[in-house]
């Protein structure tokens, strides 16, 4: 064959002459962006995305020639522009979801769906190993989340939202409780050492990543005990502090050292941390209570709820008043006015100058608090504490609601001439948190907060990162674990010397704007399970656990269900990689769709249109390869069809996969049952000969962390079969893992089938074989082999029958 040279970018290279551009890039390892090209098909240029630029003309590279000399330039600025451009139009109608909606709206980016999908498989460990991909803490954050994902379900649609934070805390415990937990495999050492202002959730997550990198974190902690807000800011009614203690040990055991009552401005300074250290991380949070502003400081009545629940975690004596009223809507809010009436209040009153919707405290949380008896006094917003050695009275005014203010909240204004007092002695004002970076000057911006750079977490000070509430201001657990898992990756890569890209906040998806209850799957009924709490009785006075968690059956009931949102295809899309690649922003613009129904009554292939972009591969693959013509292109609706628009299951189609090999998207995918998809990535591939005749097609088998064969790929042009499989060589595995497959020989005795061991099934055979061929000869033998075993099985099943039996009666069936 012909071999000729060419240039593509700067690199020259060989190629044979049949060969397009597109070819001889790819063999020869240089990346042009494709959709629809298939080896085993002819070219056709659909997704018109593999553009080059060939001695000046711009051309697909996909039907382009390779010629000799010529020089080819795969991504000028024209290039780029013009694939982005098809990249938007393919994204203009494409209705879906690539991850679920409620792992986007995790701070953390923990995928929801993934941990509850193994959950569903029982999985119980693996879904612990995931959640730590991205929280090192799930037991902690399964108690005391606010909980964005179960806001962002689709399941409340059908009936309610899954209860995906129980979930979380249920895998954790049992993780946690188990004698094989999960611990990450930590890198050998670096010999870099970072120092670590601050033991809350921040600090900890960055000591647990940077650990994981092989690298020494050393946490400097003001307090006696680690744990920052999640010790001394959270009652233990919520968070008991053994489960703290318990999920700190899982990072210290890592290599983490923690030194506790060492205070930034004290006892060092970040110049001594600099000059000691390879790396510095704030994690300081925002621990600083802010004042209510109408304190005539007279008396100790009136505390923060910040200091209030400090001191209720030091252990300090706290004199409890019988009238407390506290000030604010938020969660430190409620839990100051849970703790008051568990320290013997008999009367507390939350004052909130908004309305009940407004209030940013956790839903499930105000109403526990009022069952527990707080009364809430809202549209009311205090003007004066009166104090006569002690606080006796605060007034109020009533507030009502004008225009959205900044936060998109509507503006509390005064009713002139609604004021009234409330007899009360003492106030607790919870009205907000700040950063106190009295001993951080260099890094401290101009809203009272530590500056860094989101793309590399690094403050002005080279060498010194920051993460958590310090950087974005008193927010949720998540978000702080999340700040200090980004700031460990821009760590390590500056320990490392290499360049600083930590990624953005949030992975790309497609987004399926619009959903409603008509276009959901069909899905019966089916109610939330309520958590187990402790009585009302039980719980006041005492800071007891009050959730106690689900049973392992009401876990594996609220696991399954989940819709399964997001794609199956999420960590192989071509599509989605592209849209990386080309920093692609979702559409958000839902009437640019359209919406196809899904056609799972397959069953063996489900159809997903809204996820197609017309390369017509599985078309050509069905006519070209198969000569089926199962599927055809639709020419006055744009869309592919059935042939004749009927049913797949009424057309020619022979369920051999090949137009899901040749899908690059999901559109078309394999009709799997529920909670089977995999989801740590890659899965690991064994390569292997199909079994089920005797043509001798290349497969991969894809298996998955529990070692269950979960699906069956080949390589586009491989092998003796091209990439080409029929319908058992692809989907005929499920009998691998089938519930009733036999685990354990069967002897029929008295005339029924009976367990035995594997000693007396093979004695028994031996002894029964050996009687036959003794009486009978050798040829009253025959053996019947199954593609249902391996082929060395089978090999060896036919070599013993020849070779020990004597027999040449020997046979195989190929049904599935």
């Amino acid at each position: 064959m012909a071999y000729i040279q060419l240039q593509i970018d700067a690199l020259c290279i060989a190629a044979h002459r049949s060969q397009t551009v597109l070819e001889a890039a790819l063999e020869n390892g240089i990346h042009i962006p494709h959709l629809c090209h298939d080896p085993r098909l002819k070219p056709g240029g659909g997704c018109g995305l593999c553009l080059v630029e060939i001695d000046g003309v711009i051309q697909k590279a996909c039907l382009a020639r390779a010629v000799d000399g010529i020089h080819v330039k795969t991504k000028t600025d024209v290039i780029v522009e013009r694939r982005k451009k098809r990249l938007n139009e393919i994204f203009a109608d494409h209705w879906a979801d690539c991850i679920a909606p409620c792992s986007m709206a995790c701070p953390a980016g923990t995928d929801a769906q993934a941990y509850i999908g193994l959950i569903a498989q029982g999985r119980y460990r693996d879904a612990a190993k995931f959640i730590k991909q991205t929280n090192p803490m799930p037991a902690v954050i399964g108690r005391i989340c606010t909980r964005p994902c179960e806001g962002n379900c689709r399941r409340d649609l059908v009936d309610e939202e899954v209860a995906i934070c129980f979930l979380k805390r249920f895998v954790a415990d049992k993780d946690m409780q188990s004698s094989d937990r999960f611990r990450p495999e930590v890198k050998p050492p670096t010999g870099k050492k970072v120092a670590i202002i601050g033991a809350g959730p921040a600090g900890l997550s960055a000591a647990y990543y940077l650990a994981i990198e092989g690298h020494k974190p050393v946490i400097f902690e003001a307090q006696p005990k680690p744990g920052g807000m999640l010790r001394y800011g959270i009652p233990a009614y919520r968070l008991p502090k053994g489960v703290l203690d318990r999920e700190i040990e899982t990072i210290t055991e890592l290599g983490v050292e923690i030194r506790v009552n060492q205070a930034l401005g004290k006892d060092f300074s970040l110049e001594d941390l600099k000059h000691n250290y390879d790396a510095v991380f704030l994690g300081i949070g925002a621990q600083k209570g802010i004042r209510l502003g109408i304190e005539s400081g007279q008396s100790g009545g009136i505390l923060s709820g910040i200091d209030f629940l400090k001191d209720i975690g030091l252990g300090k004596e706290i004199k409890i008043g019988e009238r407390v009223a506290v000030i604010g809507g938020g969660n430190t809010a409620i839990d100051a006015a849970r703790s008051a009436l568990r320290l013997g209040a008999k009367e507390v009153n939350l004052i909130y100058r908004r309305s009940r919707k407004e209030m940013p405290a956790h839903d499930i949380e105000v109403e526990e608090a009022e069952r527990e008896g707080l009364k809430l006094i809202l549209l009311s917003n205090p003007t004066e504490v009166l104090e006569n050695g002690r606080v006796t009275r605060i007034k109020c005014i009533r507030m009502v609601l004008g225009e959205p203010d900044e936060s998109g909240r509507c503006r509390p204004e005064p009713v002139p001439g609604s004021e009234f007092d409330l007899d009360v002695d003492m106030v607790i004002a919870a009205v907000g948190q700040a950063v106190d970076g009295s001993s951080l000057n260099g890094v401290m911006n101009g809203r009272g907060r530590i500056g860094v750079d989101p793309k590399t977490m690094q403050t002005d000070i080279e060498g010194v990162f920051a993460g958590g509430d310090a950087v974005t201001g008193p927010w949720v657990a998540i978000s702080a674990i999340a700040g200090g898992r980004r700031a460990a990756i821009a760590i390590d890569q500056y320990l490392r010397g290499e360049q600083i890209d930590i990624g953005p906040e949030k992975p790309f998806s497609a987004v399926k704007v619009g959903v409603n209850r008509d276009n959901l799957p069909e899905k019966d009924e089916k109610a939330r399970i309520n958590m187990p709490v402790l009585s009302i009785s039980e719980r006041l006075n005492t800071f007891a656990e009050i959730e106690l968690g689900y049973s392992e059956e009401q876990a594996l009931e609220e696991a399954r269900r989940c819709m399964e949102c997001g794609c199956i295809k999420q960590n192989q899309c071509h599509l989605r990689k592209l849209a990386i690649e080309y920093d692609i922003e979702p559409n958000l613009n839902g009437e640019s769709m359209r919406h196809f129904k899904i056609h799972d009554r397959h069953p063996i292939i489900l159809r997903d249109m809204n996820k197609c972009i017309l390369c017509g591969n599985c078309v050509r693959i069905c006519d070209e390869i198969v000569q089926v013509q199962a599927l055809a292109y639709d020419e006055i609706n744009n869309a592919i069809i059935t042939m004749g628009s009927t049913s797949l299951l009424e057309t020619a189609c022979e369920a051999c996969g090949q137009c899901v090999s040749a899908c690059p998207t999901a559109a078309l995918v394999g009709n799997m049952q529920e909670f089977t998809r995999e989801y740590f990535w890659p899965p690991k591939i064994v390569e292997t000969t199909c079994g089920y005749c005797g043509v001798g097609c290349q497969m991969e088998l894809n298996i998955d962390g529990a070692g269950r064969v979960f699906r069956i790929t080949s390589k586009s042009g491989r092998g003796v079969n091209e990439g080409n499989l029929c319908a058992k060589g692809r989907f005929g595995f499920t009998f691998i893992s089938h519930p009733d497959r036999l685990r354990t020989p069967l002897i029929k005795k008295g005339g029924a089938f009976v367990e035995a061991s594997w000693d007396e099934a093979i004695r028994l055979i031996a002894t029964k074989l050996y009687e036959i061929k003794q009486s009978y000869g050798p040829d009253s033998i025959a053996g019947l082999a199954s593609a249902k075993c391996t082929n060395e099985e089978n090999y060896l099943f036919q070599k013993f029958m020849r070779a020990v039996i004597g027999s040449n009666n020997i046979d195989h069936c190929a049904r599935l």
